[in-house]
């Protein structure tokens, strides 16, 4: 008697009649995750641009949530070196490990970086196109020279252990996240993210726990004219400064605390 749609990306197949079943009540309400993500999909132009004012009153906004595998965090025991990155392929991970990366490790030598995931697996194990594109990253050698593991896709218990470890989660925001799960994990096991305000990534990386800097790592199809270079430079003085101010990053790690639960 009550149909909701629970949009959990920014696009869905047959966007261009949404507003109309909505109006003519096919659909009752859409669920969206975060104000980033309501603001676009009462907002965005794919195929018939919609009118927020008549379609806001339909939409609820909630939230997502994790299951998590480790509530025994040890702040005092965290690899001050780790550094982790848990997204798909086209959410950072190529300007991280290209452009990011290397000078990060010039001026922290000691530094090492897990990738996690990055793309995903369909029957058979075969890989979509990020995958292809994460296989070449991972088989340069240049790569594992700067101590960088991708460790492709593995169990939410094993993220977990990593994320227990590291004391940082570099996430370059190159898509704009609609809540940002893997975020949420990344606080949930005490790991600070270092990220950038596009999409719902500020709402989920708490300030108080979080480093951002404004906007995305590099162009996208929502806004063309970023400059990366200097966005990457920022990013690096942003993540040189939390390397080396451990008092504040300490008070971080705990600040990661008021999420939980």
């Amino acid at each position: 008697k009550w149909k909701v749609m629970w949009m959990h990306d920014t696009f869905a197949t047959g966007d261009h009649l949404l507003e109309s079943l909505l109006v003519n009540e096919h659909i009752n309400e859409i669920f969206t995750l975060s104000d980033f993500h309501s603001t676009y999909v009462l907002n965005c132009d794919h195929g018939k641009r919609r009118n927020m004012e008549v379609l806001k009153h339909k939409f609820f906004q909630t939230r997502n949530g994790i299951v998590t595998y480790r509530n025994d965090i040890d702040i005092r025991k965290k690899d001050p070196h780790l550094y982790v990155f848990n997204a798909a392929y086209t959410k950072g991970m190529k300007p991280l490990v290209v452009d990011i990366w290397p000078k990060i490790k010039a001026k922290i030598p000691e530094a090492k970086l897990i990738c996690i995931g990055g793309f995903y697996t369909f029957k058979g194990g075969q890989m979509d196109a990020q995958g292809k594109e994460w296989t070449i990253l991972k088989n340069n050698p240049y790569n594992k020279k700067l101590g960088i593991t991708f460790t492709g896709v593995i169990r939410q218990d094993e993220i977990a252990n990593i994320l227990a470890m590291a004391s940082y989660k570099l996430f370059p925001g190159a898509f704009p996240e609609t809540f940002g799960i893997s975020s949420l994990e990344a606080i949930a096991y005490n790991t600070p993210i270092i990220g950038t305000r596009f999409g719902a990534l500020e709402e989920t990386a708490v300030s108080e726990a979080c480093y951002l800097i404004d906007y995305a790592i590099e162009p996208n199809s929502l806004f063309p004219s970023i400059p990366k270079v200097n966005q990457i430079n920022r990013f690096v003085t942003t993540v040189i400064k939390a390397h080396h101010n451990r008092y504040l990053h300490q008070q971080k790690q705990y600040a990661c605390n008021q999420i939980k639960g």
